[in-house]
């Protein structure tokens, strides 16, 4: 390993180009959810209706927790990782297949949580604010 390199978690499998991808969607995700959030907010709408943020937000929740866990669902799924090149190839080894399966779900469960929760945060904001 070079000098001031990280090692990769167990069972990650996105490359460097991956997680980088993941986290600038996080930022785009994360910048159309407040802009929604200010714009739904200042046009007093029905909170229901503000229950549309939860698209931007799932959608940053999963780049963030994808790039910082360098995990993606899809590629642990079909027991693949991604190169630096960015194509996918099959794992050999079944404890990295497991360990790799296990972040993918924690990454998606912390997803939908996070967004839940900026999600009810939304929602609660008085009408107007």
């Amino acid at each position: 390993m070079e000098s001031g390199a990280v090692a990769p978690l167990e069972g990650a499998n996105l490359s460097r180009r991956g997680q980088d991808v993941r986290l600038r969607m996080a930022a785009l995700g994360l910048t159309v959810g407040l802009g929604l959030t200010i714009y739904l907010a200042q046009l007093h709408v029905h909170r229901a209706w503000r229950l549309l943020v939860f698209v931007p937000f799932l959608f940053a929740a999963m780049g963030i927790t994808q790039g910082l866990l360098r995990v993606c669902p899809k590629h642990s799924q079909m027991g693949m990782r991604e190169t630096s090149d960015g194509t996918a190839v099959p794992r050999a080894d079944d404890h990295i297949c497991m360990a790799s399966r296990k972040a993918a779900s924690m990454s998606i469960l912390c997803s939908l949580a996070v967004a839940g929760l900026a999600t009810a945060a939304v929602v609660a904001l008085p009408a107007g604010s």
